[in-house]
């Protein structure tokens, strides 16, 4: 195995370490949940996995497109409304600054 694979291969071991170690807070507030619908065979339940961390509503809005794809062009148009429309109603202000992006594996909210 190459340099390059093998730290690639270590880099992938230490993300999946620091997740099973990672215990998630409970959330306080609403949560717009964009579920990529082709890949729902894999995790059917992901709405209610999110919700046992959210002290609140998990709004789910499906989306035509697989999770790798979300953050193309295409993807966010068709969400991007939508998300807008989502933050405009809010009350409440992000906890994550505008312009950064929360991405989630499968084995995590």
């Amino acid at each position: 195995m190459g340099d390059v694979l093998r730290r690639a291969d270590a880099a992938a071991d230490a993300i999946e370490a620091a997740a099973l170690r990672h215990t998630p807070r409970t959330y306080e507030g609403d949560v717009d949940l964009f579920v990529a619908t082709p890949d729902l065979d894999r995790h059917p339940d992901l709405a209610a996995t999110w919700q046992r961390y959210v002290r609140g509503l998990v709004v789910e809005h499906p989306v035509p497109y697989t999770h790798s794809e979300l953050t193309g062009a295409d993807a966010l148009r068709s969400f991007g409304p939508i998300l807008a429309s989502a933050l405009a109603d809010r009350d409440d202000r992000p906890t994550v600054p505008v312009g950064c992006a929360v991405t989630a594996t499968r084995e995590t909210p």
